[in-house]
């Protein structure tokens, strides 16, 4: 895990915590109170509105840099645009984060990332007080390998693998030989009705 974590507060504003995500390239960010204690993790995720695709980091980096609503203070959309910027890290907040303990197996962490809702993982320690985080990549690292692209890569497999035994059960499986056959009878077919419509348009003519 990454000891020295970079967290943000319930009352920071959310404009901020973007620009720490986005400078970053963070996944998440976990939120501690006064005490260092978890109150929630601020992803990507949680930064889609609620019963819309609204990306509201998309939106506010957007919104920070454009000024005309601020030379027009009689426009329509102004106080609109004014709640987006005045939201704080508390209001989209994911308050139930999947969490893990310092002394759980490296394993155990892994199981928890083949959910592709879970990352950053952050750990804490008995009093909620928040003591490091777990990201996919340090899994990533230590195995070599990619869990999450591993773990789809066998799904497909096995879905593969039952669309070809589907496949076998529901149509002939044709021979070579029959297959050959087949090929020459369809272009002796096609050369036959050329030849047939040849003579037919000079008929016309």
């Amino acid at each position: 895990m990454t000891q020295k974590v970079v967290s943000v507060h319930p009352e920071t504003a959310l404009i901020d915590a973007v620009n720490i995500l986005t400078k970053y390239s963070f996944s998440g960010l976990p939120v501690i109170d006064d005490i260092g204690r978890l109150k929630g993790l601020l992803t990507e995720r949680s930064m889609i509105a609620e019963g819309s695709y609204m990306h509201l980091k998309t939106l506010l980096r957007l919104f920070s840099e454009v000024n005309f609503y601020k030379k027009d203070r009689n426009h329509p959309i102004r106080k609109d645009l004014e709640k987006i910027l005045s939201m704080k890290v508390s209001d989209v907040l994911d308050p139930h984060p999947t969490t893990i303990s310092p002394q759980a197996y490296v394993e155990n962490a892994a199981i928890l990332f083949a959910d592709p809702k879970v990352n950053p993982i952050p750990v804490v320690d008995g009093q909620n007080k928040l003591v490091g985080i777990l990201s996919l990549s340090d899994l990533t690292k230590l195995y070599g390998v990619n869990l999450r692209t591993n773990f789809k890569t066998r799904e497909i497999d096995k879905q593969i693998d039952n669309f070809i035994e589907d496949f076998e059960h529901q149509f002939v499986v044709v021979s070579k030989r029959n297959t050959r056959l087949w090929f020459i009878t369809s272009i002796m077919f096609t050369i036959v009705g050329f030849v047939i419509a040849f003579l037919l348009i000079l008929r016309l003519t």
